[in-house]
C-alpha cells in the first residue's frame, strides 16, 4: 500500500510540473530564427523583440520602417533564391534552439526542417499562402506567446482577404484583366505563377508549365505579342523609363498609362519574395485592376496597414511617396 501511494505521489508530482513548465516558444521573449524572407518578417510583425536576427542586411527603404535598435540585430544567413543557405557555424554559435520556417510556392520544409533539426534547433512549420495567413498569424501568437497580437493581425488577415473575395473572387476569365509581371532591371523576365495576382482578379498573360514559379526570360518580341492590359514593374528605375522608351511605348498598357511600380515598403508588396505584406498588396492590385468594384481608399489602407503591423504611423505625404516610387527611400 505504501508503494502505491509513493508511486501516485510521484505520478502527481510530475504531472504538476509539467504543466508548470512553459510550452516551446512560449517564454516571455523567446530567442526564434526566421529561415526565411518570409519567416523573418513575419516573427518581426508579431513581436521584433523575438526575432534572433535578419537573414540578410537591411536595405535602406527597409529600415525606413525599423527602429535602429532592430537594425542592428545579428546577420544569420538563411534559406533564400539561388541555393544560398546558412553558415551552420552561425547558427551554432547563436546558441539558436527555436526556429520559423513560413512555406510557399519557393520554400518546403523537406530540406531545410531536418538540416536544422541537426543543429539541436526545432523548427516550427506554418504556411504562407495568402488564404491560410489569419490561421497563420493566430498560430504564431499561440507557439510563442502573443494570443492577443496574433489575432488582432489574424483577423485583420481575414477581413482583408473577404473583402477582396467578395469584390473580385468569382471573376470569370473574359472579366479579369492581362498582366504582365516585368521583373530585373530590363523588364524581361517574368513569372509564371502569382499567387496575389489570382485572388486581385488578374490573369497573368505568360503561362507555363505547372509548379514552375520561377523567374524566367522572354522576348520583347514576346510581350509585344501578349501586349497585356497592365504591367506590374519590380524595379523603380525601369517604370521611370518606360513612357519615354520607344520600345515600351509601343505596348498598349504603356500608352494608356496602365503601368504600376509595385510597392517594397518595408518589404515586396507582392513578389520576392512572398511575405506578409501580400496581404495590403493583394487590396493595392484588386484595387488597379477593379476599382469600380473594389472602390479602396489605398491611401488611408495603407497607412492602417502600416500602425497595425509595424506600428509605424505615416505622414500623407510619406504615404503619398511610398504608392508613387515604391519606397519612401527613392
Amino acid at each position: 500500500m505504501k508503494k502505491i501511494t509513493s508511486g501516485l505521489i510521484l505520478i502527481l508530482a510530475l504531472v504538476i510540473i509539467s504543466l508548470a513548465a512553459p510550452l516551446a516558444g512560449a517564454e516571455e521573449n523567446p530567442r526564434v530564427y526566421g529561415a526565411t524572407a518570409s519567416s523573418n518578417f513575419i516573427l518581426y510583425a508579431l513581436d521584433p523583440d523575438i526575432v534572433a536576427g535578419w537573414i540578410t542586411p537591411l536595405r535602406d527603404y527597409e529600415k525606413k520602417f525599423i527602429p535602429e535598435k532592430y537594425q542592428n540585430l545579428p546577420i544569420l544567413g538563411g534559406y533564400y533564391g539561388d541555393g544560398y543557405i546558412p553558415d551552420r557555424e552561425v547558427l551554432m554559435a547563436q546558441g539558436l534552439k527555436e526556429a520559423l520556417l513560413i512555406t510557399d510556392g519557393a520554400h518546403t520544409s523537406t530540406d531545410i526542417t531536418p538540416a536544422l533539426e541537426t543543429l539541436g534547433i526545432h523548427t516550427t512549420v506554418l504556411s504562407g499562402n495568402i488564404p491560410d495567413l489569419p490561421q497563420t498569424f493566430r498560430s504564431l501568437g499561440r507557439i510563442y506567446g502573443r494570443p492577443e497580437r496574433g489575432e488582432a493581425l489574424g483577423a485583420y488577415a481575414e477581413k482583408a482577404l473577404a473583402a477582396v473575395k467578395a469584390a473580385v473572387g468569382d471573376l470569370p476569365p473574359a472579366k479579369r484583366p492581362t498582366v504582365y509581371v516585368a521583373m530585373q532591371a530590363d523588364g524581361l523576365a517574368t513569372v509564371c505563377e502569382m499567387e496575389s495576382l489570382e485572388l486581385a482578379g488578374g490573369r497573368n498573360v505568360h503561362q507555363c508549365l505547372a509548379g514552375n514559379d520561377s523567374t524566367l526570360h522572354i522576348t520583347f518580341e514576346q510581350l509585344l505579342t501578349y501586349d497585356p492590359d497592365v504591367i506590374l514593374v519590380y524595379h523603380p528605375p525601369l517604370a521611370k523609363e518606360m513612357v519615354t522608351d520607344p520600345n515600351w511605348s509601343r505596348l498598349r498598357a504603356v500608352r494608356e498609362g496602365r503601368y504600376y511600380l509595385m510597392p517594397r515598403g518595408p518589404f515586396t508588396w507582392l513578389e520576392r519574395p512572398t511575405t506578409f505584406m501580400r496581404l495590403l498588396g493583394l487590396q493595392w492590385l484588386a484595387n488597379i485592376l477593379h476599382p469600380d468594384l473594389l472602390p479602396l481608399d489605398i491611401k488611408a489602407e495603407t497607412e492602417t496597414f502600416m500602425q497595425l503591423f509595424f506600428k509605424v504611423a505615416l505622414t500623407g505625404p510619406e504615404t503619398d511617396k511610398l504608392l508613387k516610387s515604391g519606397a519612401l527611400s527613392d
